[in-house]
């Protein structure tokens, strides 16, 4: 009697958010929302230190196109190199494309 076949259960993907990145420094500041005042960011400031640095990002967005928005709507409020990052479980991640999907 041949033994049935088990289907293979897609693994769901690890949890990951994104992010947009405003600053990183290896000396941390005071204040963190010291950048949104700064700034007239509508989002508030998080800080993660990992690596050495000290590293102040904005949202928390399920996809890449949502945070890419928002990354050129911070440079419109004078943050120039605000860009798109990931993170999972507080520690920031390497963007794969097929996260970008």
């Amino acid at each position: 009697m041949p033994v049935p076949k088990k289907e293979a259960k897609p693994v769901a993907p690890p949890e990951f958010e994104f992010r947009v990145q405003i600053m990183a420094n290896n000396i941390r500041l005071k204040n963190a929302s010291y950048l949104q005042a700064r700034y007239h960011l509508p989002y508030p400031v998080v800080e993660t230190h990992q690596d050495g640095f000290y590293r102040y990002s904005v949202g928390s967005f399920k996809t890449y196109s949502a945070a890419l928005a928002t990354s050129k709507e911070i440079r419109s409020h004078g943050v120039f190199d605000a860009f798109v990052v990931a993170y999972r479980n507080g520690f920031r991640i390497p963007i794969t494309s097929e996260m970008k999907r």
